[in-house]
């Protein structure tokens, strides 16, 4: 977490949730600057009862806190793009970030899985696609080894279900929920369900389609 006392510049555009909503948005993904020089200011936080406090003692500095926090669904991943999980024909992204097979970015497309507040849903978070990437969630209740599919590795099992094809933004993120599909599908609490994420690319065949990661969930109410 990134704390600056007044705007905060990176490379992703505002939630309409923000107190600074039309800053300039940064070239550079993953560099953050603040515009603010003040120094003295304690700021506070607190996540899940822990409560964290730091002082700005120099003139546009950000505090960053590290925090690990209960998603309610129990996240985890699986089938990285490293090499380690099958042939990557384009590349393999870095070895140790779980992302999967590298992709025109030069990096390869990472999957998360987190609860929502809505009843059985799930939230999935694709970073690192190519910016206006067509991608299709696919979701189901096995995983299985990895499988060379267009520049990526299809790692998921049998008895699919679709989730909503949705467009990467300019900088190459994506959101689907999972909505009323597990439900339809009989994903109850309890069941684990295991996604990955195919997308669309501009290189050229076998490169032009992708994969990203799989990420696991075991849903809750």
């Amino acid at each position: 977490v990134g704390v600056s006392q007044g705007p905060f510049h990176h490379h992703q555009p505002a939630e309409f949730t923000d107190d600074f909503d039309s800053d300039d948005v940064l070239d550079f993904r993953g560099a953050a600057v603040s515009s603010r020089r003040d120094i003295g200011t304690t700021v506070e936080l607190s996540f899940q009862g822990v409560n964290l406090t730091g002082v700005f003692t120099e003139p546009w500095q950000i505090l960053w806190f590290q925090v690990t926090v209960d998603s309610g669904q129990n996240a985890g991943a699986f089938c990285p793009g490293d090499g380690t999980a099958g042939t990557c024909a384009c590349g393999p992204s870095a070895a140790g970030q779980g992302a999967g097979c590298a992709n025109s970015t030069g990096r390869g497309a990472r999957l998360y899985a987190h609860g929502a507040l809505r009843f059985f849903d799930v939230i999935y978070e694709i970073e690192d696609l190519p910016p206006g990437a067509a991608t299709l969630v696919f979701a189901g209740l096995s995983s299985s080894a990895g499988s060379p599919a267009f520049g990526g590795n299809s790692c998921l099992g049998t008895g699919l279900i679709r989730l909503d094809v949705t467009a990467a933004d300019e900088t190459g993120t994506a959101r689907v929920f999972s909505g009323s599909e597990f439900f339809n599908a009989g994903f109850m609490a309890g069941t684990t369900v295991f996604a990955q994420a195919a997308y669309r690319d501009s290189a050229a065949p076998p490169c032009n389609a992708n994969f990203t990661n799989g990420a696991v969930v075991t849903v809750r109410m």
